[in-house]
């Protein structure tokens, strides 16, 4: 059966293969994994997307491991605009990154704007939330001078449950937004807003924000994106399974030079390396933190907010957060993102400050970073682990600003290319581990080669100890020990015949390997009378043994006239 489903799929008879499938479905007990990847071309080329989600949603990943089968889904729906159609390569881009890894814009963008439709259905119904879980987060707010936009993102968070504790830092706004706001107080139980007594600038309000939390957990927001309540909870439960130290999601935006909905964060879920610090929080706005571990470590960068490279200041919680403890990227949104036309608001602090393109600025940011490891390593008693994570970071920034410099030499004097040289810090890191490798492999050659010089040693001697005794078992030898033995008395010389006879007969008897006997040997004294001495034994009915007397007194000459 499974073989006339196979040949239906390759006639490309898709409907008639998807029937079969229906109709028994226990075929798939037998499914290779080419076989559920055909079953789900099957489906999408007979437009059965409910049914692709579902095994989709309820198989293993593996599965669809696979680049071409990817790749060839992706490019038939990214310029999709069915719900539907956008659902599959929501999940199917998931599984191309997980397993793929390379970026496509495309493919990103289709993704985006599915999670655009996902955020626009959240929060629009009331949320039953235990106390328990209501004491663990609370929800903090930097705003200036939005006093309509910041209120909109309150009663939308409130509205889905409002024992939600939220608290708002106004930096001294001028429109009106604190005594607007203050009037929410007597409604909602767990609100608050703080007003500074002059504007602190956005990095000290935020700064305010992390001193004057309580929770165990702080969600950190802008004032114009609203946290997806569900999906809050989630992260708060994943991280407390996994005390995690900060959470990054999907943030969904607009980009507004390209004119598109882009999103920034993994589609799946996977652990944040410390050298992406940078790319897991340079967006900021809907990061989940472990609020207790960044109130005790605020002082460690409070003095840096005066930098003036610290556009990007609002990246050392995360900082904190993946050196003292781990973090995760979120496969969900944790915010409502804007995809309004126009700027974002961080994007305009950006341009206030004065870009953060610019060559200075991005020395300045870089110096900012290093200044703050260096002063961390000296005022921190730092385990071995949260030393490592530090230069973790310091490489992967290092490799960045490298490749900033190399680019911009390259740029401005096109006509020095020869004297600019530049290395992928990535690249250095892989030859350095290869290199380890190689070291470890050479050490233990060497020790192999102790090892066998030593066994080889020991067998030389064992081999030298069983020639030695081949040599003393060999027939001459044998016979010449008997011939001097017995020469020493008149009974020895009558018997010498007898004991001759019986050592030839006992020799025959056994299977004995004469040609290992070392020649060296066989030039004794002992192994010589041996000879003579069977010679002799061999021709005594000619007189043999008469002869023997005069052989052994050359024998005894040559071998002195040797010995001088």
């Amino acid at each position: 059966m499974i073989f006339k489903i196979r040949d239906m799929y390759n006639d490309k008879k898709y409907q008639e293969f998807v029937n079969m499938l229906e109709r028994y479905p226990e075929i798939q007990k037998s499914f290779s994994y080419e076989d559920w990847r055909n079953y789900l071309n099957g489906l999408l080329f007979c437009n059965n997307f409910s049914k692709v989600l579902s095994i989709l949603q309820n198989s293993e990943n593996e599965i669809w491991n696979d680049e071409i089968f990817l790749t060839s889904i992706l490019n038939k729906y990214y310029k999709t605009s069915n719900e539907l159609e956008l659902q599959v390569v929501y999940h199917i881009f998931s599984l191309y990154e997980k397993f793929i890894g390379k970026f496509n814009f495309n493919y990103r963008c289709a993704f985006a704007r599915y999670n655009y439709i996902l955020q626009s259905k959240t929060n629009t119904r009331f949320l039953e939330i235990s106390q328990e879980n209501l004491s663990e987060f609370e929800i903090l707010i930097p705003t200036y001078q939005r006093r309509d936009i910041v209120k909109a993102t309150v009663l939308e968070i409130l509205s889905i449950n409002p024992k939600i504790k939220i608290t708002v830092f106004d930096n001294n706004s001028e429109d009106g937004t604190f005594d607007e706001l203050s009037k929410l107080i007597s409604v909602y139980e767990n609100f608050n807003i703080l007003k500074n007594s002059e504007n602190l600038g956005f990095a000290r309000n935020v700064c305010n924000c992390i001193k004057y939390s309580t929770r165990k957990y702080i969600h950190l927001i802008s004032d114009e994106n609203p946290s997806i309540v569900v999906n809050v909870l989630e992260g708060v439960k994943l991280m407390k399974e996994k005390k995690l130290g900060v959470l990054s999601g999907i943030y969904v935006y607009n980009h507004g030079k390209l004119g598109t909905i882009l999103a920034q964060g993994k589609s799946f879920e996977s652990q944040i390396k410390p050298q992406e610090f940078f790319d897991s929080s340079a967006y900021f706005t809907g990061l989940l933190f472990d609020g207790e571990l960044l109130r005790k470590y605020l002082y460690t960068y409070q003095p840096l907010l005066e930098h003036p490279g610290n556009i990007y200041w609002y990246i050392f919680p995360t900082i904190i957060a993946l050196i003292f403890s781990n973090g995760a990227y979120f496969d969900c949104n944790l915010i409502r993102g804007n995809v309004i036309e126009g700027e974002r608001f961080l994007e305009k602090e950006n341009r206030n400050i004065g870009g953060t393109w610019g060559l200075i600025t991005k020395w300045q940011q870089y110096h900012m970073f290093m200044s703050f490891f260096d002063n961390l390593k000296k005022t921190e008693q730092l385990k071995q682990q949260e030393l490592d994570n530090i230069h973790q970071m310091i490489q992967g920034r290092s490799a960045v600003m490298m490749k900033i410099l190399f680019h911009a030499a390259q740029s401005e004097f096109p006509q020095c290319k020869e004297y600019f040289s530049y290395f992928d810090y990535s690249e250095k890191m892989a030859l350095d581990r290869e290199c380890k490798i190689l070291k470890s492999m050479l050490e233990k050659i060497k020790n192999d080669v102790n090892v066998l010089d030593s066994d080889k040693k020991a067998l030389n001697n064992i081999l030298k100890n069983y020639k030695v005794q081949e040599y003393r078992n060999d027939l001459p030898f044998q016979v010449g020990l008997a011939m001097i033995r017995n020469s020493k008395s008149i009974f020895g010389y009558i018997k010498i015949f007898f004991v001759i006879s019986d050592l030839i007969e006992k020799y025959k008897n056994e299977d004995k390997q004469n040609d290992i006997i070392p020649s060296k040997n066989k030039e004794s004294f002992t192994y010589k009378l041996g000879e003579l001495t069977l010679k002799a034994h061999n021709t005594w009915y000619k007189g043999g043994y008469i002869n023997l007397y005069f052989q052994v007194k050359k024998l005894k000459k040559e071998i002195q006239k040797k010995g001088n």
